[in-house]
């Protein structure tokens, strides 16, 4: 019985060989096509069995000029080209479509950044450690010459990560709406560092800053706490040294205040969430 023929309609994906060099096609071409498939019945298990078995390549070095510069290629003129990847002995009845077009454009690249699109929330107490990170950063887009020229960055597809509470790394694919671009990579690792994090406490001697010659600027108190949030990893790295906290004699006046604003103008990298206790103190000018 599986020696005898028979007639079936199979959907095929579709791959594109020789395509011009130099240029890119700017329509649509479809990824799959329908075929009525008349071959043995060993075959016609293949074909049913084995679904890798079902991709027709389409060689585009037959195609034929249309008319404007449109190509096409008629699939029931070349049926027995491709009745031949499925089986020496397969014919192909009919094709849907039965015919391809073409339309086609000076091909270009470019590289362009990655940008990240993401929803995190953290659990309690757990918060980013550092910048999140994406590699590759940038990637190398192609397609036609009009369509990739005003691309100044390639989206990555939705993160949503909800109660984070550990470093997570994750591979994303691209949100690239135009079909006709193509990219260096079909995806990005990206690594969210979480640590979870404690609250610390230092006390910071005041410097003065902007002082005229010949002036004095006493404050009371010179010495301030500096609260902030540190991951429990980088706790014992915190010390006031790391801390510039200044009395700036050019503020005074300006708030009508009897007070001086303090200002907090370097702290280490790996903390956030900064405050001053006090944020003003009182001075004493003596000239």
């Amino acid at each position: 019985v599986l020696s005898k023929d028979y007639t079936s309609r199979f959907r095929f994906s579709a791959t594109y060989t020789n395509l011009p060099e130099g240029k890119s096609v700017v329509n649509l071409l479809p990824d799959s096509m329908e075929m009525n498939v008349t071959t043995s019945g060993f075959s016609m298990l293949n074909l049913k069995w084995f679904t890798a078995r079902r991709n027709m390549y389409i060689d585009c070095s037959l195609m034929k000029l249309k008319k404007d510069s449109t190509f096409y290629i008629s699939l029931n003129a070349v049926s027995d080209k491709m009745a031949k990847q499925i089986n020496s002995d397969a014919r192909i009845i009919s094709t849907t479509p039965d015919t391809l077009f073409f339309n086609f454009s000076k091909s270009a690249k470019k590289k362009v950044p990655v940008k990240l699109i993401s929803n995190i929330s953290f659990a309690k107490q757990f918060h980013l450690s550092d910048s999140m990170t994406i590699e590759p950063s940038v990637i190398e887009i192609f397609g036609a010459e009009e369509e990739i020229k005003n691309i100044s960055f390639v989206e990555t597809q939705p993160l949503t990560l909800k109660n984070l509470n550990k470093t997570t790394v994750t591979k994303l694919g691209f949100s690239l709406a135009n079909k006709l671009i193509g990219a260096s990579s079909d995806s990005v690792s990206v690594t969210v560092p979480v640590d979870e994090f404690t609250e610390g406490e230092t006390e910071v001697k005041v410097s003065i800053v902007n002082l005229p010659s010949g002036y004095t600027l006493k404050i009371i108190p010179d010495k301030v706490k500096v609260k902030y949030k540190v991951s429990i990893n980088n706790l014992n790295k915190v010390n006031e040294l790391l801390f510039r906290v200044v009395a700036d004699y050019s503020d005074i006046g300006n708030d009508n205040s009897s007070k001086l604003k303090i200002k907090l103008v370097s702290a280490p990298a790996f903390i956030t969430s900064v405050k001053l206790n006090p944020e003003k103190v009182e001075y004493l000018i003596r000239k």
